[in-house]
């Protein structure tokens, strides 16, 4: 298969699996496979899905090499320093403090950052609450309003007397104290606690209906309060957009937790190897500034290189990862190990990378060229990079490393995976070593060879154990072609 070919194919794949929906939803067109099949997978071979390295123009790097290893400690204002664990000159262990920075501030942020979790919790609890009231409400029909009955009553005789008539009639006769009524009266309803019971009831009328018209359908929540349905429906909407953009703070306020609760556990820097500490900068006693070397210890081991890692290039190779170095004097390309990356851009670094274009920052980078018998010498110029070259020329028993698109691995506890065929025509997933990272692929070193057979782990039925039928990279495309 062609060159060309195969990148038109992978970016078809890229804008598919790019798409807001899942994997899974994709899986059933994903590959064209006939109905007779439909419960065998489709394995294509590795080197049909090796996507090759992508362009490492920005990949490259000017580095300069070392006969030692250094571990520099930036000035970073935000942390007041408490105190310098080391002098200069001194001899430190990998683990040694170096260090130590006024915690309390770091402290005073995490009390903060905790408050905040805790009151958008409360808020998302009332919103919540709310909804759910809004959820349990009584549907009811608005009454028909009922004629008010006239003042009256009727006599024995048929008659009726005025209401009036009928309290003098009741007046107390022969000279009775009607005082002395009215007090018995009171005292009686005093001792029947269901007296005063039934006039505070006789008050509570219900839900107030007024705003509403006879027949027309209510809402009425635990709370007496009334919605018609245009009111419900709006009540709710606006609970659901409380609650989910609450939802979207929480998760941002424990993140901020999280960052806080690390600022506060990184309170000492310790020494990341064995070696001497040979520059140490006090900024209660220099004008320091953001970025400037506080600590350097240094070891003399071997032959190193420092370089950087430009900030869109940060995160594609960690420590232990492979790089490539170039020496500029004879032409031959090394092979090296990442032994530090500083969690800190570098303003001097920016100022030697940058150009008037871009406003790049720059990450301290050193790595350790393992081979024996190089021909470099400690100051040389080399350029480094984070993906082999193509005119390297390693040992005969160093493989090429594959560059695996993503899409085709599978993330779990930390560790990367892939789904092959084993030699009885079975999934297996297999684990896989990878050094590195590009935009769209993985650096693998191990685990699979070009000759596997894999499958896209998203498909419908993809499981260990299950039968396989082999294919190749066009068989992925079939519904686009």
């Amino acid at each position: 298969m062609t060159r060309n070919k195969w990148s038109l194919q992978m970016k078809i794949l890229v804008a598919v699996v790019s798409m807001a929906a899942v994997f899974a939803a994709i899986a059933g067109v994903i590959y064209g496979i006939s109905a007779s099949n439909k419960e065998d997978i489709l394995v294509i071979p590795v080197s049909d899905a090796d996507y090759g390295s992508e362009d490492d123009y920005s990949n490259t790097i000017d580095g300069r090499v070392t006969t030692g290893s250094s571990q520099s400690v930036l000035y970073d204002p935000d942390k007041p320093i408490v105190k310098i664990q080391v002098k200069k000159g001194a001899r430190v262990q990998k683990g040694s403090p170096l260090i130590l920075y006024d915690s309390q501030q770091a402290a005073e942020e995490l009390e903060q950052k905790e408050l905040d979790v805790r009151s958008v919790e409360v808020g998302l609890k009332r919103a919540q609450r709310t909804l759910d009231t809004l959820n349990a409400v009584q549907q009811l029909v608005v009454p028909e309003e009922e004629e008010e009955p006239e003042d009256e009553e009727e006599t024995e005789e048929g008659g009726s007397i005025e209401k009036e008539d009928e309290d003098t009639a009741k007046a107390p006769a022969d000279g009775e104290d009607a005082s002395a009524d009215e007090s018995n009266e009171s005292a009686a309803e005093s001792e029947d606690p269901e007296a005063g019971a039934a006039e505070d009831g006789a008050e509570d009328t219900g839900p107030d209906l007024s705003d509403y018209q006879p027949g027309e359908v209510v809402y009425v929540d635990n709370a007496g309060e009334v919605y018609s349905a245009v009111e419900l429906r709006k009540a709710k909407i606006e609970a659901e957009n409380e609650i989910r953009s609450l939802t979207t703070d929480l998760a941002e306020a424990n993140a901020n937790l999280a960052a806080a609760q690390k600022a506060v556990a990184d309170d000492t820097v310790t020494s990341t190897l064995d070696g001497v500490v040979t520059q140490v900068n006090n900024p209660k006693k220099k004008n320091l500034e953001a970025g400037e070397v506080v600590i350097t210890v240094s070891t003399f081991e071997g032959f190193f290189v420092e370089t950087a890692l430009n900030e869109w290039t940060l995160g594609t190779v960690d420590i232990g990862s492979k790089i490539y170095v170039k020496s500029w004097h004879s032409g031959k390309v090394y092979p090296a190990k990442i032994t530090d990356i500083s969690p800190y851009a570098s303003p001097e670094l920016a100022q030697h990378y940058s150009d008037d274009e871009t406003d790049d920052s720059y990450y301290p980078m050193t790595a350790r060229i393992e081979k024996d018998n190089v021909k470099l010498s400690d100051g040389d110029s080399v350029e480094v990079s984070l993906t082999k070259p193509e005119e390297y020329e390693g040992d005969e028993d160093e493989k090429d490393p594959i560059y695996l698109y993503k899409a085709f691995v599978v993330n779990e506890g930390g560790k990367k995976y892939v789904y092959k065929a084993d030699e009885n025509g079975k999934l297996i997933k297999q684990e896989l070593e990878v050094t590195g990272q590009e935009t769209e692929t993985y650096i693998v070193t191990g685990g699979i060879t070009e000759d596997d057979y894999i499958a896209f782990p998203y498909s419908e039925g993809v499981r260990e154990g299950a039968n396989t039928v082999e294919g190749e990279i066009d068989d992925l495309y079939e519904d686009y072609y």
